[in-house]
């Protein structure tokens, strides 16, 4: 998975490297909007990538969700 900002580095996260999607869809963020966080988890529940709602919106984000968890 390639994540690329406005600015700075694009962050790179190996496929095999994730061990565990955490997906919580009912992330609140300042004005009480559903936004969604979407973690991906290496084999010692370190996070890796963590991707906001609010920026990426909560549908794309279910379906990376998905994707993410069936390698």
């Amino acid at each position: 998975m390639h994540r690329r900002a406005l600015i700075g580095p694009t962050r790179v996260v190996p496929r095999d490297a994730v061990a565990s999607v955490l997906w919580l869809p009912g992330s609140i963020r300042g004005g009480g909007v559903a936004t969604g966080l979407l973690v991906l988890l290496d084999a010692e529940r370190r996070p890796l990538l963590r991707l906001d709602g609010a920026w990426w919106g909560a549908g794309r984000l279910a379906a990376l969700a998905t994707w993410s968890a069936h390698p």
